[in-house]
């Protein structure tokens, strides 16, 4: 009775469950050699017609029935089956057809062979279309980031630091172009996903802009916070997910983000380079204390991975990064991201240790001690 009344909602549709199904199959396919296989089955209703409606007639064109077309995902090295990847299901019509010959492909029964390798494809396609949707969201930050810290450097140096000026007048347009580049190649894979949800929202969203223009924090604090660490990861992510990827669209994008990002961490270390020998104790401890709540409530947090996220926030993207990871087309596995992050960790704690600036070690229970 449960079951008829689930069924029978007007919030269930076949669509969506088959939808459901599939999105489940393919997490589950992860880091496993797939078989994806398919044929058409019949239902039929022989002997057994009673009350029943809104049937067609089975394969002998007399018995009440239907038909199934099911795409079954199976671990090739178990040979166990995984799940259903997608179905079709119809009925056939009473009425006499024209020559199965004479109909175009679209229209006869054997295009369900077609669709069913399309929906195959779809699954891996709304996985790297979520995965580039979700780096364009952790782009939009660093467009009011820079310009803030470009006032910044105009309101404090006056005539001096015009290199750094400049090079802060360039960077939002750097900026701008990976958020579009990542917005453009997810619209190609099916369509930018513009609502990234509440958690993932919050972890995306952070107010670098008033931390960049807060005059009791040092200049240096912040370059070392957003240029020196932070910079300094995406680079290395970037670099990790554009190794390992196949897909040369996809290499192209890490690319020109890449560069670009070089450029950015250069510019914080030549920067501070220069100037934290000049720094009072003050200065100093502000520097440290904003590397620290850069780590801790930024990154930490999963602004740049999303196996950081939540619990219960983070499955969905996390199972369409294992896929897009796994097929080259632009991203890393979580255990390789976890290397990424703690290598990050150690490159950035011996630079700082030249001026004596420490980022003391972090204990969290996804990435361990680092």
């Amino acid at each position: 009775m449960a079951v008829h009344r689930f069924l029978s909602s007007p919030y269930v549709s076949v669509e969506a469950i088959l939808s459901t199904l599939g999105a489940r199959t393919a997490a589950q396919c992860v880091g496993r050699d797939i078989l994806v296989v398919q044929d058409t089955t019949e239902i039929n209703f022989a002997g057994r017609e009673g009350k029943r409606r809104g049937f067609g007639p089975a394969g002998n064109g007399e018995a009440l029935g239907f038909f199934i077309h099911p795409v079954i995902a199976v671990d090739v090295e178990e040979e166990a089956v995984i799940g259903p990847v997608h179905a079709a299901i119809w009925t056939r019509s009473w009425e006499q057809k024209e020559a199965r010959k004479s109909r175009p492909l679209e229209e006869k029964e054997s295009m369900r062979w077609v669709d069913g390798c399309q929906a195959s494809f779809d699954i891996l396609r709304e996985a790297a279309r979520l995965v580039w949707s979700r780096r364009a969201w952790g782009a939009y930050p660093g467009l009011a980031e820079n310009t803030a810290l470009l006032i910044r450097f105009c309101l404090e140096s006056g005539a001096a630091g015009m290199d750094a000026k400049l090079f802060l007048s360039f960077r939002p347009a750097e900026e701008a172009k990976h958020l579009e580049a990542c917005f453009l190649f997810a619209k190609r894979l099916g369509g930018y996903e513009s609502d990234p949800g509440e958690a993932v929202a919050r972890a995306s969203n952070h107010p670098f802009a008033q931390m960049a223009l807060d005059p009791d924090l040092p200049v240096e604090a912040v370059v070392a916070a957003l240029g020196g660490l932070d910079d300094q990861l995406d680079l290395n992510l970037c670099l990790s997910h554009l190794q390992r990827s196949r897909d040369e669209a996809a290499r192209q994008v890490l690319r020109l983000i890449a560069g670009d990002k070089q450029r950015h961490v250069l510019f914080a270390w030549t920067l501070l380079a220069d100037r934290m020998p000049r720094l009072d104790a003050t200065s100093r401890a502000a520097v440290t204390e904003a590397l620290r709540d850069m780590l801790e409530r930024v990154i930490l947090a999963g602004y740049r991975n999303t196996w950081l996220l939540p619990a219960g926030a983070r499955e969905p993207l996390l199972a369409a990064e294992a896929l897009t990871a796994e097929h080259g087309l632009g991203a890393s596995t979580v255990a390789q991201e976890k290397a990424v992050v703690r290598a990050t960790l150690a490159q950035v704690r011996e630079r700082l240790a030249t001026w004596a600036i420490t980022l003391a070690p972090v204990n969290h229970p996804e990435l361990g001690r680092a």
